[in-house]
């Protein structure tokens, strides 16, 4: 990748964590998070840094979700 695309790519990743950082308890909610999560790799071609940082941005969603559950 490009520094552009690491670029853009962070740029999106925010976007995406934004859009994504008030979890709510509806499948389809999280299907679409993962939906959207494989559309991101897949446009920055799936390599292992993209792979990683976008698995990390779900887990801190759902570590958000799991937190507000309990509290």
């Amino acid at each position: 990748m490009t520094t552009l695309q690491y670029f853009r790519f962070f740029q999106d990743l925010w976007r995406f964590f934004k859009a994504h950082s008030e979890p709510v308890s509806d499948n389809g909610w999280w299907q679409r998070l993962a939906d959207q999560a494989d559309e991101l790799i897949v446009r920055y071609g799936s390599n292992e840094f993209v792979v990683r940082m976008t698995s990390l941005v779900v887990w801190e969603i759902d570590r958000i979700y799991q937190e507000r559950r309990t509290t």
